[in-house]
């Protein structure tokens, strides 16, 4: 996103996870309530665009209930690693490639 677009909608751009596999502990932080806490993650062999989260927290890091649909899920560095799709699984985001653009005007 440009940064003047990033200054005119005032939101914040994270960068995505460049190893997402790397460790097996995330941070989940609450969308809809004030939550946030640190859980371990496995991979799910059957499909690896998700992550199996677990619903225990681990370490001293934890506040309230986790995680759930919506939430988002950042690796220890500050890297989006995904979104919770539901209580369960986490969908691994990835850079999306552009292969085509389309004009639409002047």
């Amino acid at each position: 996103m440009a940064p003047a677009a990033v200054t005119n909608l005032n939101v914040k751009v994270y960068p995505l996870a460049k190893d997402p596999f790397r460790y097996q502990q995330a941070i989940v932080v609450g969308t809809d309530q004030d939550y946030y806490g640190e859980v371990d993650f496995s991979l799910d062999p059957t499909n690896p665009v998700y992550l199996k989260m677990n619903r225990q927290p681990t370490g001293g890091l934890f506040s309230g209930n986790l995680p759930s649909r919506g939430d988002l899920i950042f690796t220890k560095q500050g890297e989006l690693l995904g979104l919770m799709a539901n209580d369960d699984y986490c969908v691994v985001l990835r850079e999306i490639a552009i292969t085509r653009s389309v004009r639409l005007g002047p």
